[in-house]
């Protein structure tokens, strides 16, 4: 049964398969085999008229062929077709616009008809099906002297084909030969002659040409060696050379062209040209064609953080945008404590309101901070006597505040004016934050029982969500019952002084030990008694060693031997003596420093016994002597040890009490020692910052 050749526009892979599957092209064991096939064959029979009635939907294959009857007698027809046979004596010869083709006719029994294939090159894997022949000839009209290759094959009434009759083609052209009076045409409505012969040559050596005038029409498929200009009609398809150049429209109605290598694209790398874009795919054995790369617009420019940007028209589609910094501060000294992080980012682009292709976006560089914390001396101290009125400690102003903790004491006293029995008390003590132009709002709450005269310790500690202000309140009320105390009752103050800084800087030219005391000028309090000293100072010192020589004496020759060198700092805080210090590992001489250690930071230390605002041996500081250098004969005295130090902002809150005679009014104290501050990620804008910026797209 012969198939229509199939339409210009249908994919060229589909066509491959479809005439593979009908024996067209390929091989032809690779034809699929049919239902008339097998009828043909005498291996199945045929319900009568069957074969020749429209297909149903859902239609059982009963209802084409008779079941299969394993008692019944199969019936031999009586006559087979024979395997066809190799076609022989193929031979072409020219004709006006056509090509003769004819073959010797076959010699077996139940022929049916011969295929005529055709390509314009030698390989008969390129060639199509032009023609079913009842006959030993064909006329193939190509209306052109482009030259083709010809192949042929049989095939018998049951479909069984033959090969080709050879591997190579057989060439033939179609002639042409038209005198110029032929080509002018002679119509009423004719103004212009659609044909116009011209010499591209010389009168020598001339080269004679038509040209055409006027658009041209063709119907069906197109296929030609060369073309210069035209157009083709919507649908069309044209193939240049072996499939290595493709041009024709797709299903969307847009215009593609496709370059690659020989035989198309199934196995070869390719680029496509399509609606304005190029892209292009690479050709990977056992995964198939992988997107490589396409074509786009860039454009590039500079910004400040937070100030729109206008991306230059011309962009089809909104385009991509990447940021990377050009002039960007990427430390921020108020955040000291949290570790920092560059970010940029951008709006995403919106067209331009009036300019079309324009894009419009904002970018924005940022700090992003990270979690930290820190500790402070706070040595907040205050008491009253007013009933029913709290004591507050209020900070203002923190930023980035996650969570707080203070730590602190409280106490209250009050006779009862009979005897030595006092009334037992306590304290609610009470965390609260908010933010500027907020209300305050308790996070955290603690009583404190105060049944004996002495203070008594207490701790708050809470999230804070970001609060600005952070305060701790202090409400003393009477507690039940009462407690009898033999000891004097006390009233307490406090008064702060700046106390004198500590700058030491020592070398081996001052070897040995030295002292250095804090003092602080204590205030004029008559009548009262100095409890305790507490200073809160700022301490930043280093120490560094190194081994040297060292150079005796005997009788009068020199002796040299190596010496480590030393350099060692005490200073005191509240947990005691504390000590840096270095000392050269080697035993040999070296020029760099071989050892070092340093500390910085803010300290607190009680002074609970002296109590005379002078601290002694509180900076306690020695380095070995110096030592030679070279024993070549000009000794060289070197420093084996360096030391430096530094006591600054030096605060001295002087405690006092003082007793007084047992009394029914109330003394409330609050004091607060320390205060823990953790710091949350955050942002922080870089406004002036310059960002470069790069929009790709279409």
């Amino acid at each position: 049964m012969g198939f229509p050749s199939l339409p210009s526009n249908v994919d060229r892979y589909v066509r491959q398969i479809i005439d593979t599957m009908l024996g067209r092209t390929g091989n032809a064991g690779d034809r699929v085999l049919m239902v008339r096939d097998l009828a043909d064959l005498g291996v199945v029979e045929a319900n009568p008229g069957a074969l020749n009635s429209p297909s149903k939907p859902n239609a059982s294959i009963t209802d084409s062929l008779k079941p299969f009857d394993p008692g019944a007698e199969s019936e031999i027809p009586a006559e087979r077709a024979d395997t066809p046979t190799t076609p022989n004596g193929l031979q072409t010869a020219s004709a006006f616009g056509a090509v003769l083709v004819s073959w010797q006719p076959a010699n077996y029994k139940g022929h049916a008809q011969t295929e005529v294939y055709r390509a314009q090159v030698d390989d008969v894997s390129q060639a199509q099906m032009v023609h079913e022949a009842e006959q030993a000839r064909y006329t193939d009209i190509t209306s052109s002297t482009t030259e083709y290759f010809y192949w042929i094959r049989h095939v018998n009434k049951n479909g069984l084909k033959s090969q080709f009759n050879q591997v190579a083609g057989v060439p033939g052209r179609g002639s042409m030969v038209i005198t110029v009076q032929d080509l002018i045409l002679q119509h009423p409505e004719i103004a212009t002659q659609p044909f116009t012969v011209i010499n591209r040559g010389t009168e020598a050596a001339p080269e004679w040409v038509i040209a055409l005038n006027s658009d041209v029409a063709v119907n069906g498929a197109v296929n030609i060696s060369q073309l210069e200009s035209g157009e083709l009609k919507h649908g069309s398809l044209l193939t240049v050379g072996s499939g290595s150049l493709e041009m024709g429209t797709s299903t969307d109605g847009n215009g593609y062209l496709i370059v690659t290598g020989p035989d198309g694209i199934q196995n070869n790398d390719y680029m496509v040209i399509k609606n304005g874009s190029i892209q292009s795919f690479v050709y990977a054995a056992g995964v198939g064609h992988v997107p490589y790369k396409e074509v786009r617009r860039i454009e590039t420019g500079t910004a400040v953080s937070g100030q729109q940007v206008k991306i230059p028209a011309y962009f089809k589609s909104q385009p991509q945008i990447t940021l990377y910094p050009r002039d960007i501060g990427i430390y921020n000294k108020d955040y000291s404590d949290q570790s920092q992080r560059l970010e940029l980012f951008n709006t995403a682009p919106e067209p331009h309101p009036s300019e079309a292709g324009a894009w419009l976006f904002t970018p924005t560089a940022r700090l992003v901070l990270s979690a930290g914390g820190q500790t402070q001396a706070k040595s907040f101290s205050q008491t009253s006597s007013a009933a029913s009125m709290p004591i507050e400690f209020i900070e203002t102003g923190i930023q980035n505040l996650q969570r707080v903790s203070y730590a602190g004491r409280v106490a209250s006293s009050r006779h009862t004016g009979s005897g030595n029995l006092y009334q037992k008390r306590k304290a609610k003590v009470s965390l609260r934050y908010k933010n500027t132009l907020g209300s305050w709002v308790i996070v955290d709450q603690k009583d404190v029982l105060l049944h004996s005269l002495n203070s008594a310790s207490f701790s708050l500690s809470s999230n804070v969500n970001n609060a600005t202000d952070v305060k701790v309140t202090a409400n003393y009320f009477d507690d039940i019952g009462t407690f009898e105390s033999g000891e004097p009752q006390y009233e307490y103050t406090t008064r702060q002084v700046t106390g004198s800084n500590i700058s030491v800087t020592k070398t081996s030219d001052s070897s040995g030990w030295e002292n250095h005391s804090l003092t602080a000028t204590p205030p004029s309090m008559s009548g009262w008694t100095l409890d305790k000293v507490v200073y809160v100072y700022d301490l930043q010192a280093e120490v560094k060693a190194r081994t040297g020589y060292v150079r005796e004496w005997q009788g009068m020759t020199p002796v040299y031997y190596y010496q480590q060198g030393e350099a060692d700092l005490k200073y005191l805080t509240k947990n005691g003596l504390q000590r840096i210090r270095a000392v050269s590992p080697s035993t040999q001489y070296t020029s760099a420093w071989a050892d070092t250690d340093s500390v910085s930071g803010q300290f607190i230390y009680e002074d609970l016994f002296n109590k005379t605002g002078r601290v002694d041996n509180f900076i306690q500081a020695n380095v070995s002597e110096k030592l030679l250098s070279t024993t070549d004969g000009y000794a060289v005295w070197v420093d084996s040890g360096y030391l430096s130090v530094s006591v600054s902002n030096v605060r001295a809150t002087f405690h006092y009490s003082r007793q007084v005679q047992p009394g029914t009014t109330e003394t409330n104290l609050l004091e607060v020692d320390t205060a823990t501050y953790e710091k949350g990620a955050t942002d922080v804008s870089l406004s002036n910052s310059v960002i470069n910026w790069t929009a790709t797209g279409e």
